[in-house]
């Protein structure tokens, strides 16, 4: 019996252990200790009730509404997760019924929450119509598609009399000089002599067979740095996994000289690259810093938060 872990399955395992860490840190952050349920459910649920400021259920299974609002509406939420390029793979269909008086639907395109839509419970027939739509039993039911998203965020306004009301979500911030500045500030501790980024920490098998995978430990200062990118909204939130920006990113990581007349979204979007890339490429960060990148898009943010 090989009692080894066969690589492929302990990279999966590595995965996956990079998901859960931050699945159990988003859990915190929306201030639920302990859930096994649908994390996209989960998320949903809690955005809603903040966003329309209500509270969840007591009961999070509970049939008919998950989440009370301050005048006592009862709202369902659910969601619809498809990819953000291309033909919806995955429909929702709304049923009218009387364990809900407002259904919130939260919209993920290629798993990023993009917009909320809240539904009363009134006959669905003129909405319907409104959206071009053609199934049946249109006074209780809509199925909603791609066409209903599109028709729905371009004009909100003129659905506001279908009893629709759309909330758009972005979480992303302008820097301010100070916020740029604070990351920026880390320019001379990365070029100063002596400098260290991190360090790998090898894996080891204990005597019981248990596998503990190598991983890229980042120093004190890169730690600090990589939190300043978020606390400080340097981070921009955009789809860094397009074909497209890694193209792009390929010839930065070749040349990082390249970021010397860099604009500061760019700059923006390499830094959350860097950032965010590791968590799912162990040492990925380790090696922009190996490579110079990391450093010159630090250095080119300390130029462009002078010229702001």
């Amino acid at each position: 019996m090989n009692d080894e872990t066969p690589r492929n399955v302990a990279d999966l395992l590595t995965a996956f252990e990079g998901y859960r860490e931050c699945r159990l840190g988003l859990l915190s952050e929306i201030g639920i200790e302990v859930s096994n349920r649908d994390p996209l459910s989960e998320f949903a649920e809690v955005l809603v009730a903040r966003l329309l400021d209500g509270s969840l259920a007591d009961n999070r299974v509970q049939k008919g509404w998950d989440v009370l609002l301050r005048d006592e509406t009862r709202v369902q939420v659910k969601y619809v997760a498809n990819p953000s390029d291309g033909g919806w793979v995955n429909w929702h269909t709304i049923f009218r019924d009387e364990g809900w008086d407002a259904y919130a639907l939260v919209v993920y395109l290629n798993l990023a929450p993009k917009v909320v839509y809240v539904f009363q419970n009134t006959d669905f027939g003129d909405l319907c119509t409104a959206l071009g739509k053609r199934h049946e039993d249109q006074a209780t039911t809509l199925q909603f598609t791609k066409t209903c998203h599109q028709a729905l965020s371009a004009n909100p306004d003129a659905f506001e009399r279908y009893g629709v009301k759309v909330y758009p979500l972005s979480v992303d911030r302008v820097p301010t000089v100070a916020d740029l500045q604070a990351v920026a500030a880390f320019t001379d501790i990365f070029e100063s002599d002596g400098f260290i980024a991190g360090e790998w920490v090898s894996g080891e098998t204990a005597d019981d067979g248990v596998v503990t995978l190598g991983f890229w430990s980042a120093s004190g200062a890169v730690h600090d740095w990589h939190e300043a990118i978020y606390k400080n909204n340097v981070h921009l939130v955009f789809d860094w996994m397009t074909q497209e920006w890694r193209e792009v990113m390929r010839g930065f990581e070749s040349d990082p000289s390249t970021l010397a007349s860099a604009d500061l979204e760019t700059i923006r979007k390499v830094l959350t690259t860097i950032s965010r890339a590791d968590r799912f490429n162990e040492g990925y960060m380790g090696d922009c810093f190996d490579s110079g990148l990391a450093q010159a898009a630090t250095r080119r943010l300390a130029e462009l938060s002078q010229a702001e």
